[in-house]
């Protein structure tokens, strides 16, 4: 299927961040519930699929008759939207519907796994678990998480919340905001159904996306990515492999050059790539910086051209195929 509207900034992040985890010739079961997010995640992967080249199949999960007549409505026409979309994009369809009531979120989730798993078996019976499962969670997902276990009382490994890839469950979209996803879902004209249940704010998770953290950015602009980004970090460099990171990063730069090895930085997540640089800046004496600039020199870093050079925090960085480095600006 020939598509005439180019790769956009998101489509580019998430090819980017595939194929630095070597998520490529992979097979993979994308969950689509018929919302923006993941008939995005599923228009998104079948593009980039002629460069990925990933076996791509789709499942939904309906869950079930049971309900308001509002809800009902909502599922039927979700699970019609999905196997329309996914028999256009020619790929592989499964579905399941649960036959009673579900009650509360855990029920749900424990529910959609377990068919996702069992749709999985039965589209590659002689794979099994190297099949990995595609969600559309994002980053306003992953920060409510959090909230909610920094809530609830967690410790700082629970913080770390969800990740890119965790055993057979990928996330392709998690470095993405949810107002990302729907502005560029809207420029690829990508139809959707959303879910009723998400304007009841009953919820906390609920009360916290629709009240709570629109009261924060609407407080002080920009509050809910610099919380996002905190609480990544303090998540990333509390926890042990974390910790263990931290050190064979340390003295994989060597003192001596001062330098990062740009082949390891390539070959890591975000929040390892934010954790690198805030050690490097203190390895190179400079503590006056801000998650913002942290995020934003990751942002310089993070990508495939060859040698190149930017100024930021009054140091010129220089980068080349082999190394990473920052020298101090004269005055």
């Amino acid at each position: 299927m020939k598509e005439s509207i180019p790769f956009q900034s998101e489509e580019q992040d998430i090819l980017r961040r595939l194929r630095r985890h070597g998520i490529v010739r992979r097979p993979i079961l994308l969950a689509v519930s018929g919302g923006c997010d993941s008939m995005f995640l599923l228009t998104a992967l079948a593009r980039l699929n002629p460069l990925l080249k990933n076996e791509l199949a789709v499942a939904h999960i309906h869950h079930g008759p049971i309900g308001a007549k509002k809800m009902r409505t909502f599922r039927d026409k979700a699970q019609i939207a999905v196997e329309r979309r996914a028999r256009a994009l020619g790929l592989p369809f499964f579905t399941e519907r649960s036959a009673k009531a579900l009650h509360g979120e855990n029920e749900c989730r424990d529910f959609r796994w377990s068919r996702l798993r069992r749709l999985r078996d039965q589209w590659q019976p002689q794979l099994k678990g190297e099949v990995l499962i595609a969600t559309a969670h994002h980053r306003d997902d992953l920060l409510e998480t959090q909230i909610l276990r920094l809530i609830r009382g967690t410790s700082l490994r629970g913080l770390a919340g969800i990740s890119f890839r965790d055993e057979d469950r990928l996330r392709p979209l998690l470095a993405l905001r949810r107002d990302e996803i729907e502005a560029v879902s809207r420029r690829l004209k990508i139809k959707w159904h959303d879910d009723p249940s998400n304007k009841n704010s009953d919820p906390l998770r609920n009360w916290l996306r629709q009240k709570w953290l629109p009261a924060l950015e609407a407080k002080q602009r920009g509050a809910t990515g610099s919380l996002a980004r905190s609480l990544a970090t303090i998540a990333s460099s509390s926890t042990e492999s974390a910790t263990e990171h931290g050190s064979a990063s340390l003295s994989a730069m060597g003192s001596a050059s001062v330098s990062i090895s740009r082949q390891k930085f390539m070959s890591e997540g975000p929040p390892q790539q934010r954790q690198l640089v805030a050690r490097y800046l203190l390895e190179i004496g400079v503590r006056d910086y801000s998650q913002g600039q942290i995020e934003e020199i990751v942002r310089r870093l993070d990508n495939r051209r060859g040698e190149h050079k930017f100024a930021i925090l009054k140091h010129e960085w220089h980068v080349n195929a082999e190394q990473i480095r920052a020298t101090k600006l004269r005055s």
